[in-house]
């Protein structure tokens, strides 16, 4: 039985998926890969950045993409959940470039492929500045996190380091701001273009006031031509959508 996760965020057919925002990127490959895995699925995780190494997750590391390739299906048939990086740099795992990731990605490894696309260490909001969307590989669908809890608290770097328009014009990070910023973001806007899949999940929804704010989001990215968007809580394993 497909968790609600994985009903909710995937199908079959989703082969690579791009994972961008802020608030819980990470965190949500992890849930979708263990999922996937329940359901007799295999993933490959991927980062376009440096990400702590896991220490507690199979993971191949190599400097030869080739070699990467040829492992993974062996590897994927034993944990069916594999992290793959080039090498390890004071406990970070470096990336493989882009051109490399397709090579690997091209080799039909596993199920999902699952791709950290964007950089916000730690921090709940992204403006989308270090996403490139530019990359030789295809994608079937683009989930981006927003951290909730970020809604309404004052701007400063300890919640986002954008300095989007729409962010800087108030000092408090409004819902309303939040929604026209991507309602209007060019790259946003070249995927619905290209009828790409795009999700929004706005996580870390964990009590009543940041419920509100979160629907009050979600209601304006809906307005603004954003169809699904999903609220919840990945700590406490809930969500849910507005009609």
């Amino acid at each position: 039985m497909p968790s609600i996760f994985y009903q909710t965020f995937l199908t079959e057919q989703d082969k690579t998926i791009l994972i961008i925002g802020g608030g819980g990127k990470s965190a949500l490959i992890k849930r979708l890969a263990q999922d996937s895995k329940n359901n007799g699925r295999r993933s490959v995780i991927a980062s376009l950045f440096p990400i702590p190494f896991p220490y507690e997750a199979n993971t191949l590391v190599s400097k030869d993409a080739d070699l990467i390739r040829r492992q993974l299906k062996i590897e994927l048939e034993k944990s069916k959940i594999i992290i793959i990086g080039k090498k390890i740099d004071n406990n970070s795992l470096v990336p493989f470039s882009k051109s490399e990731l397709n090579k690997i990605i091209a080799s039909n490894p596993g199920d999902h492929f699952f791709i950290e696309a964007d950089h916000t260490a730690g921090r709940s909001l992204s403006g989308l500045e270090k996403v490139d969307l530019i990359v030789p590989f295809k994608f079937q669908l683009i989930i981006n996190v927003i951290g909730a809890d970020a809604l309404n608290q004052r701007r400063n770097d300890n919640w986002t380091v954008s300095r989007n328009k729409f962010l800087v014009q108030e000092h408090f990070l409004n819902p309303n701001q939040v929604a026209a910023m991507y309602i209007a973001h060019p790259k946003l806007v070249r995927i619905r273009k290209k009828n790409t899949r795009l999700i929004f999940f706005l996580n870390k929804v964990e009590n009543l006031l940041v419920e509100n704010l979160s629907i009050q989001l979600t209601k304006k990215l809906k307005l603004g031509g954003y169809d699904k968007v999903i609220l919840g809580s990945i700590f406490n394993s809930n969500l849910y959508q507005l009609k």
